[in-house]
């Protein structure tokens, strides 16, 4: 069959070239130009600084799914002579099972929970710069499993079933484990031992309920972690080294283009900068009615930049959390300026290596996990693969 690709390839590679060129996307750079702000950063490194990443991994047996997901936080200390002396790692992992449906978006919505954890946990450890990979607005996003009946709807039926205590019990559980990383590896989602108490059989139905107070769980983590940070005056920034946003695209170019914004920036742009900050207006979304989540987070923004710490360098996208009402003396230029400064002092080859430490500690491989489950001695259950000579 690779033979047929090799010459469907061959056949379309002048269609398939025309659809990913570059050049027609030159009808734009007047227009980016005018976004995009020459700066070069005057490196200006943070007593210390912490990355935040997570892996996912899972293998599908016939009726229900093995998941492992862990997240990391490296923490430099000591900076001493432009360079950090130490580097400690806080890290947590969980491991467990879940049947269908959709099974994959629970466990990505699990790694970004434990994500937001172990960032919590380094602002407790005393870290003054937070950079969690990644993007805000869409780890806010309503995950999928939940899309086809309004979230309002579901939260009334958990309501109903479960009681609404549920709610307060979620909160009090996250604000026990949230003192400690041992609390936390203890007990890493604490939806899931809040409703083991409640829900015995777990039909298509509860399993959404649960879902949607899963997702709760983590817009508290959120809140939790955007507070402290606000009330420690330490900066999160959210960073993207990938990116499909059309914010700029939208708002600032006329007509309409499958362009992205980081596209642009990328190729239309060649020295170091940033591009002109973009705060939102409104909320990032109708947020529930529980726990006091949606006052909080209509007054949420996110200031939006692109950044290039160095000319020829790679632009990645930067979303920092924005309070409403909050004292605000500097500019969203300087702001920004600020942000590439810091950024340039602890990163190399254009991109934060606090990032690519954490990516590369958190990394669960195949290898891994396949051992892993060979170890829980659950091998002679079928994956439905095995006649394909696979796991």
């Amino acid at each position: 069959m690779s033979s047929e690709l090799i010459a469907a390839a061959a056949r379309k590679k002048d269609e398939i070239i025309r659809k990913i060129e570059i050049f027609d996307r030159y009808e734009h750079l007047n227009d980016v130009r005018k976004f995009w702000i020459s700066y070069e950063p005057s490196p200006a490194a943070p007593e210390s600084a912490a990355g935040i990443d997570g892996s996912s991994i899972k293998v599908d047996f016939q009726g229900f799914t093995i998941y492992g997901v862990a997240a990391t936080a490296v923490l430099f200390r000591g900076l001493a002579n432009g360079k950090y002396e130490s580097a400690v790692t806080l890290s947590v992992a969980d491991i467990d099972v879940l049947s269908p449906p959709q099974v994959a978006e629970r466990v990505g919505l699990y790694r970004e929970v434990l994500e937001v954890k172990v960032a919590i946990q380094s602002m407790l450890s005393g870290v003054e710069y937070v950079l969690m990979d990644g993007s805000l607005r869409s780890m806010l996003i309503t995950p999928s499993p939940l899309n086809n009946v309004l979230l309002s709807t579901i939260l009334a039926r958990v309501s109903h079933e479960f009681g609404d205590e549920v709610f307060s019990n979620i909160e009090d559980k996250l604000t026990k484990t949230l003192r400690s990383i041992d609390a936390v590896r203890n007990c890493p989602i604490v939806t899931k031992e809040v409703t083991e108490s409640v829900v015995y059989d777990v039909d298509e139905s509860k399993s959404q309920m649960i879902t949607a107070l899963e997702y709760i769980e983590k817009l508290a983590v959120i809140r939790r972690l955007i507070s402290d940070a606000y009330l420690n005056n330490i900066p999160v920034l959210f960073i993207s080294k990938t990116s499909r946003s059309q914010t700029y695209v939208k708002r600032f170019f006329k007509g309409k283009t499958s362009v992205t914004d980081i596209m642009l920036f990328q190729y239309l742009t060649k020295e170091s900068g940033f591009s002109k900050p973009y705060l939102e207006e409104k909320p990032i979304k109708e947020m529930p009615k529980v726990l006091g989540l949606r006052e909080f987070y209509d007054k949420l923004r996110i200031l939006l930049t692109y950044v290039r710490l160095g000319a020829g360098e790679p632009v990645f996208k930067v979303e920092i959390p924005y309070i409403i009402g909050s004292s605000a003396a500097n500019t969203l230029e300087s702001v920004v300026r600020d942000v590439a400064d810091i950024l340039k002092s602890v990163s190399g080859d254009g991109y934060p290596y606090p990032l690519y430490e954490a990516h590369h500690i958190t990394y669960l491989s195949r290898e891994t996990f396949t051992n892993i489950v060979n170890a829980l001695g659950i091998t002679h259950l079928l994956t439905g693969r095995e006649v394909l000579g696979e796991y």
